[in-house]
């Protein structure tokens, strides 16, 4: 899932969900989707 606002921001995830259930599959495109838009919004994650 990539995400891009107004501003020019982009972000993207990918979370894996190949060889498992149908559910799980719907689950890991809602996962990407909404970690895509946090990020967008809040930017990158601090550095360690």
């Amino acid at each position: 899932m990539v995400r891009v606002l107004a501003d020019g921001t982009t972000a993207a995830a990918v979370i894996d969900g190949i060889g498992h259930t149908e559910l799980v599959l719907s689950v890991a495109a809602l996962l990407a989707e909404a970690a895509a838009r946090i990020a967008t919004r809040r930017g990158p994650w601090p550095a360690c």
